[in-house]
C-alpha cells in the first residue's frame, strides 16, 4: 500500500479567495513547490481534498471546481509536480438546492474524501498526514485514522511541514 499526504486546498497550497470559482484567480503559495517536491521525494502520494460549499451554496457549479482544479494541476505539473486526485465535497446543509442539502460522509471533518481515495489508489491511511489551515481539516485527517494532521498558518507553513514530515534536509530549501 501507498501512503499519501491529502492536503487542503484554498489556504493550504492556493491563496484563499473565498468561493473561488475563476481558474485565472488561482495563486499558489510561494513555498508550494518545495514542500510538494520533498513529499514526493519520500515516496508520498498527492492528493486533494477540499470542501466546496460555494456549489451547495448556488454561488458557482461542479464544473467550475473542476476548472479551478485543472489549473492548479496545470501549473503543478509545469514544475513536474503531479498531484494523484483532487477530491471535493460540493455539499451544504441548509442549501436551497436540494441535491447539496444532505449531511454527507464527504464534508471535512467527516472522512469520506480520504476513504474513497484510500480505496481508488491503495492508500494506507495510517501511514499518511493531512495539511490544511482549519480546524475541520485537522479533525478530518484525525476521523480518517491518519498517522499525523497540521494546521498551516501564521506560525506554520507547508514547507515547515514537509521539514516535520520528512526531516529538515537542506537541498529542499529555497534561497529567499
Amino acid at each position: 500500500m501507498d501512503k499519501a499526504i491529502f492536503l487542503d486546498r484554498d489556504g493550504t497550497i492556493i491563496m484563499d479567495k473565498k468561493y473561488l470559482f475563476d481558474p485565472d484567480e488561482v495563486v499558489l503559495f510561494k513555498d508550494v513547490e518545495v514542500a510538494l517536491r520533498k513529499f514526493l521525494s519520500f515516496g508520498f502520494k498527492l492528493i486533494v481534498v477540499t470542501n466546496q460549499s460555494g456549489v451547495g451554496r448556488g454561488y458557482y457549479g461542479i464544473e467550475d471546481v473542476k476548472k479551478v482544479n485543472k489549473r492548479i494541476e496545470h501549473e503543478l505539473l509545469r514544475k513536474s509536480i503531479p498531484i494523484t486526485a483532487f477530491y471535493f465535497c460540493p455539499h451544504y446543509l441548509g442549501s436551497h438546492l436540494k441535491i447539496y442539502d444532505v449531511k454527507c460522509d464527504c464534508r471535512k471533518p467527516s472522512p469520506g474524501m480520504f476513504i474513497q481515495a484510500a480505496n481508488d489508489f491503495s492508500i494506507n491511511l495510517c501511514e499518511s498526514f493531512m495539511i490544511g489551515d482549519k480546524k475541520s481539516d485537522i479533525l478530518a485527517g484525525i476521523n480518517a485514522g491518519l498517522k499525523s494532521s497540521y494546521q498551516t498558518g501564521i506560525n506554520l507553513t507547508l514547507k515547515m511541514c514537509a521539514d516535520l514530515i520528512c526531516g529538515n534536509d537542506s537541498k529542499y530549501s529555497t534561497k529567499e
